[in-house]
């Protein structure tokens, strides 16, 4: 069927398709921006606040960032470069409702030490309790002291 007499059958009965570049009214478009301070979880159960930190990577005016990052930065300042922030115990083991972004839970690791803490099963291994989970990293963190001591 030629392009004209099919859009006439379609209009005749009011029809419309999904390429017309219309949204219905009312709809939000999918690039819609949300006012700094908006929260999201996001789907590994980890929390994410829009800053007012301009994106480095596309330019824009703001940028989703993980709220661990946040609270580290207001109380100890900027994380040094060759480092990683990780919580003792990730967000989605602890109980409903809880974020996990306590100064209490998060730790700052060298990234041959959470190499180290991963190789050794410190998250899979070990139950998920901060006292446990802060030994296991502690036990890694030396191992990876004496390899570079040795």
């Amino acid at each position: 069927m030629a392009e004209r007499p099919l859009r006439n059958w379609m209009s005749d009965r009011r029809l419309r398709t999904a390429h017309d570049g219309r949204f219905a009214p009312g709809h939000p478009p999918t690039n819609k921006t949300f006012p700094f301070g908006t929260e999201r979880v996001h789907a590994t159960g980890e929390t994410w606040v829009r800053t007012r930190k301009p994106n480095p990577w596309n330019g824009a005016l703001s940028m989703m960032r993980p709220k661990r990052f946040l609270v580290w930065e207001r109380e100890r300042g900027p994380v040094p470069e060759g480092c990683a922030l990780v919580f003792v115990v990730h967000p989605r083991e602890l109980p409903a409702g809880d974020d996990g972004c306590r100064l209490d839970n998060l730790l700052l690791l060298t990234r041959a030490e959470l190499v180290r803490a991963n190789a050794s099963g410190a998250w899979r291994d070990v139950p998920p309790v901060p006292a446990l989970r802060r030994v296991a990293i502690d036990a890694a963190r030396l191992h990876q002291r004496a390899c570079e001591v040795a």
